[in-house]
């Protein structure tokens, strides 16, 4: 498996053919909607400053087919829940920019709090969600 959010057009280009790249499925994170895209990026930066963007099905599937490759699936957008605690746990985040970033989340315009899933509870983000699509594709 590749981890696709870390894969680009040239990535791809350098692969096509290569026993060593011959894996079929393509994972990436997706970001959707120009609202919905800025929000997880800025929330995914904030927590982790290496992230770079969140890149779209579609930017994906352009990139696959111009890489050569034919795409013979694509699942649709799922959801995946973080427990917000859990989540920024992960990365050496001071506290107050944990909190900076909850209070962030908690004010997420509607269309945002509802695509990510934010849930709110006593003041304080819970969890909310990431979008993810899987693509396969073949040479």
């Amino acid at each position: 498996m590749i981890a696709g959010w870390r894969l680009t057009l040239v990535a791809l280009r350098h692969c096509g053919g290569s026993k060593r790249c011959a894996s079929r499925i393509l994972r990436g994170k997706e970001a959707t909607g120009q609202d919905p895209a800025a929000f997880a990026n800025r929330f995914e930066r904030w927590r982790d400053p290496s992230h770079v963007r969140a890149y779209t099905v579609s930017e994906w599937c352009a990139w696959i087919t111009q890489a050569g490759l034919r795409i013979e699936h694509l699942e649709p957008l799922s959801h995946k829940r973080y427990d917000f605690a859990d989540w920024t746990a992960r990365m050496p985040m001071p506290d107050a920019e944990r909190a900076a970033l909850e209070a962030w989340l908690i004010a997420a315009p509607p269309r945002c709090a509802e695509f990510f899933q934010i849930a709110v509870e006593g003041g304080h983000v819970r969890s909310l969600s990431g979008t993810f699509a899987i693509l396969v594709a073949r040479w």
